[in-house]
């Protein structure tokens, strides 16, 4: 578990091909890593790469090819009894930035975590943002902490009560972000830092940081893909007329969105497979218990590619609301259509059939209906 807690969602976007660049990593540990498996992992053509090396006479080598300069991450592989995982419970790992040269790591206690790493350009700046957000990362540390221990404890009140804590931070940092990316519009590392915000594209402030970036980014496999999706965001901004669809349900009746014009409709892209989706399923199923049958409907577009693990999953979660589905996983053509590469999202549709709310998390979507409610 990694001390600082990212935000929870299962990614599936993936890049797209470009000409092959190669790296290489060199590093030294030490010899209290002797024997430690290093783990890379980067984005390559279209999927994240996963590569490795072994500790030698305390030093190690990765080398490979990436499309594009961009942000990865290296860790020793967690077994047990190791001694340079870290601190119990957490990752020894650390953020590297890919380029077409030589990068050197080298640690004097054999961790990755307080290695110092030397690259090129896109190093050079990764260590400037990542002094620029140690002070909001260590005011997230002791929340993190308390999260992931009433996690454990199935504490579910405490987790919500330190989940708002961490919020305002997590607005912080991404803030801090994307006035990095606006003010370093020619660099590969803000091409990487617009990407990893581009899972779920928010038009209002995506926008004019990819208007913002020079033209030799703008020309990249990484941002000419953005464009299109940026595109299809607008589609599906709030304010505007909600994408109909037609997907069959857990018994092979074909569901059509427009249906249920008439009434507020959750349209909530999960899967199975997706802990945090799971997480959120509680939180649903109080409002559904609330506001169900009355002008309220959940329509679940599962991204699962089996039935079987997805009727299990809305069994043991209780979701008694509709569920559609594919089965053709993060290709499922409704998530397409919405271009979802992260799941949980969710789209709340008024009764006209607009979209007048995105990805409301928690308690969000209650306070939400009751606003809208209050009004009828």
């Amino acid at each position: 578990m990694k001390k600082i807690v990212t935000i929870q969602v299962c990614l599936l976007a993936m890049l797209g091909s470009a000409q092959a660049q190669q790296f290489t990593i060199d590093g030294s540990l030490g010899k209290r890593a002797e024997g430690a498996k290093i783990m890379l992992n980067y984005p390559k053509d279209n999927q994240y790469q996963l590569d490795s090396a072994i500790v030698k006479d305390g030093k190690f080598r990765i080398t490979g090819t990436i499309t594009e300069p961009a942000t990865a991450y290296i860790s020793i592989a967690k077994t047990t009894g190791d001694a340079h995982t870290g601190e119990e419970g957490n990752v020894d790992a650390n953020e590297v930035f890919l380029e077409p040269v030589v990068i050197k790591i080298k640690s004097s206690d054999g961790t990755l975590k307080k290695a110092s790493v030397k690259g090129g350009a896109g190093q050079s700046e990764l260590l400037l943002l990542k002094k620029q957000l140690r002070p909001y990362e260590a005011r997230l540390e002791p929340i993190s902490d308390s999260m992931m221990h009433y996690f454990l404890e199935k504490d579910d009140a405490s987790v919500e009560k330190f989940r708002k804590l961490s919020r305002p931070i997590y607005d912080d940092i991404t803030k801090e972000k994307r006035a990095f990316i606006a003010a370093h519009p020619d660099s590969y590392l803000s091409l990487s830092l617009l990407k990893e915000s581009s899972f779920i594209i928010d038009v209002e402030t995506f926008e004019p940081l990819m208007n913002g970036l020079s033209a030799r980014m703008k020309n990249t496999i990484t941002a000419k893909s953005m464009a299109a999706r940026l595109e299809v965001a607008k589609k599906t901004a709030v304010g505007m007329q909600a994408l109909d669809f037609t997907q069959p349900d857990s018994t092979g009746t074909a569901v059509t969105l427009s249906s249920f014009r008439g009434k507020y409709v959750l349209v909530d892209f999960w899967a199975s497979w997706c802990g945090p989706c799971r997480e959120e399923n509680p939180y649903l199923v109080k409002v559904y218990q609330e506001y169900g049958g009355k002008d309220f409907q959940i329509i679940g577009i599962s991204l699962d590619s089996q039935k079987a693990p997805w009727l299990k999953a809305i069994a043991e979660d209780g979701l008694k609301w509709l569920h559609l589905s594919d089965l053709k996983g993060p290709r499922n053509e409704v998530a397409k259509q919405y271009d979802v590469r992260a799941v949980p999202q969710n789209f709340l549709i008024d009764p006209n059939g607009v979209i007048i709310a995105k990805n409301l998390r928690a308690n969000q979507l209650e306070e939400k209906l009751k606003e809208v409610f209050k009004h009828q």
